[in-house]
């Protein structure tokens, strides 16, 4: 079963996801900021399977809390979420797997996402997953 990080500050969205997650048997641990996001890493780093963020939250945003995540794991999967996202802003270009998904997004396309993002990189499906580029 995938581990899945799932970093936002805004707790309704959280626990809203998480159960759209667990629904599809995805395992989620959850953190209210990026502070409490790296911790959580840290503590599960080699479980962690993905990890989805929020972009802009206060203190830290998503970016520079994946750039400290991916000093420890460069191979890690990101997708980004956004109400009002500015793609410029983002700078994943170094991290192998990343997607961007919109607020607000629908539980096919979340599941949709994930499941892709965390298709093994030998599969048939990998090439056709759109990892990499701005998932719609």
């Amino acid at each position: 079963m995938a581990l899945i990080l799932l970093v936002d500050d805004d707790p309704t969205l959280v626990d809203l996801t998480r159960s759209m997650l667990e629904h599809h048997s995805y395992e989620v641990v959850t953190a209210g900021d990026a502070r409490q996001g790296l911790s959580a890493f840290v503590s599960s780093k080699d479980r962690i399977e993905l990890v989805i963020t929020d972009v802009s939250m206060p203190g830290m945003d998503g970016p520079s809390m994946v750039r400290r995540m991916a000093s420890v794991n460069p191979n890690l999967s990101v997708l980004f979420v956004s109400g009002s996202l500015d793609r410029n802003e983002v700078q994943a270009e170094d991290l192998p797997r990343f997607a961007f998904l919109a607020k607000p997004f629908t539980r096919a396309g979340l599941i949709e996402t994930v499941r892709k993002m965390l298709l093994p990189r030998r599969s048939p499906e990998y090439s056709s997953a759109q990892v990499g580029t701005p998932a719609a």
